[in-house]
């Protein structure tokens, strides 16, 4: 554990935990022991490898016994509500309130004597024109 929380870069937090590896509850006591000095993107990582615990447990490796299993779960669970609340403390209350406005009504018009006008109907396409009629064709004198 000494080598992980010594460790300046954090990289290990990067890497993934073979089922055996979490089953030694060495990664979740670094993540207890760094809660103040992880930053709030460290503090998100840890949370979420925390939260896959039992997950990652669920096949446990050969030759651990039930106990274990349970063990390395409930102190994932104690740490991750640890690092949650340090998590709210520090990053969550810290960050600026999202400003979500409600969208407002247009201003209502100052009441008035007048009745409100009509509504107007849509105009309406005029009609083709029609076509001129045809002149009546002449006869011709019938003989």
């Amino acid at each position: 554990m000494r080598a992980l929380v010594e460790n300046s870069d954090r990289s290990w937090m990067r890497r993934a935990e073979t089922p055996a590896e979490v089953l030694t509850g060495v990664r979740i006591f670094a993540y207890r022991a760094l809660r103040a000095q992880l930053t709030c993107g460290e503090l998100g990582v840890a949370l979420a490898q925390l939260a896959g615990v039992p997950t990652k447990l669920r096949t446990p490796p050969p030759g651990s016994r039930p106990q274990e299993v349970a063990s390395a779960t409930r102190l994932a669970a104690e740490v991750h509500e640890e690092l949650s609340a340090e998590r709210e403390t520090r990053c969550v209350a810290a960050a600026p309130a999202p400003t979500s406005q409600p969208e407002r009504a247009p201003p209502a018009s100052p009441p008035t004597d007048q009745p409100p006008p009509a509504a107007s109907a849509p105009a309406q396409p005029k009609p083709p024109p029609q076509p001129a009629p045809a002149a009546p064709a002449k006869s011709e004198p019938k003989q």
